[in-house]
Parts: structure tokens; sequence; C-alpha cells
């Protein structure tokens, strides 16, 4: 098992790769001169757990619980944890959206975390996910929303044409 953030994983080399794979991008889009945004996925979190043993799946119906009574913050954060108390290594967990944004940032990256309000808007009864983890159509133009400014200001800041150059 491999340990990052305090966290646990059945997939052996996960988070070292993520940090060399993510670490490589940011720098090679740095190095030749490209804006990078790193948005790191957002899994469904009203999905039960795929391995959840014991402590997932508590914590799951607790998230649920609170759900079903209308108490957004109790039902995310018991929710989250239940999504890092899932044996499943490659959901995108707390721990990975963890590496990757740190290591996303500690190389220079700019990072677009769309956890929170996908999540705040999926849990208030917005269908944003076809699956675990799959946006759905509405989830693609939420994401779509989201993402127009930090492009948007990246694309000023460079000096990258916005639109096509016909001679």
């Amino acid at each position: 098992k491999e340990v990052s953030a305090g966290f646990e994983s059945e997939a052996p080399g996960v988070y070292d790769r993520t940090r060399i794979q993510i670490a490589d991008m940011v720098r090679t889009c740095r190095a030749a001169g490209v804006p990078i945004l790193v948005m790191p996925a957002v899994p469904n979190i009203l999905d039960h757990p795929v391995r959840p043993g014991i402590d997932a799946d508590s914590w799951w119906n607790t998230g649920m619980a609170f759900r079903d009574r209308g108490d957004s913050m109790p039902a995310i954060n018991a929710l989250r944890e239940a999504l890092a108390r899932d044996a499943w290594g490659l959901r995108c967990n707390p721990q990975i959206r963890a590496t990757i944004v740190g290591t996303a940032r500690g190389n220079g990256g700019e990072v677009l975390d769309l956890w929170d309000p996908m999540q705040a808007r999926h849990l208030g009864g917005e269908d944003l996910f076809a699956d675990f983890c799959h946006p759905s159509d509405s989830g693609h133009r939420v994401i779509a929303e989201l993402m127009a400014e930090p492009v948007a200001r990246i694309l000023k800041a460079s000096r990258i044409p916005t639109a096509p150059a016909f001679h």
C-alpha cells in the first residue's frame, strides 16, 4: 500500500506516478510558453463507494441522511469522508486530488478546482453526473461556465492568439 497525505491506496505507485506526470505536464507547458490550467476530476459524491467497507458505507449513509434533511455542509463533509475511505484506489478521491493540486501549483501551474461548486450544485438537486465521475450534459455546461473566466484571463495574459489568423 502507498500513503499520500495520510491516506493509503491499494493502487501501488498511483501517487508517485501522478506527481511525476502532473509535474512533467506543467513544466513542459511552461518551458514552451503554453498556458496551462489544471482541473482535477470531480467525482459524484452521491454515488455509493465502489469498495466501501464498513467505514465508507457508514459515512455515505450519514451523508445521504443529512442530504435528505437538507443539511448541505454536513452532507458534503460526510460524503467527502466516504469517498476518502473508499478502498477503490483509482477513484478521484481527496488524496489524489490533493496530489494533483499540490503538484501543479508547486510547479507553477494554475489550478481550477471545481470540487466545491460542482458538489454544492449537485447536492442541491442539479443532475451534474452521468455516473460516478463523468459529467452529464448539465455538468459539462456548469464546467464550461466555471472555466470561462480563468481561461479568458489566461489567454489575455498570454501571447497566444485567441482567433485563427487567416492570410
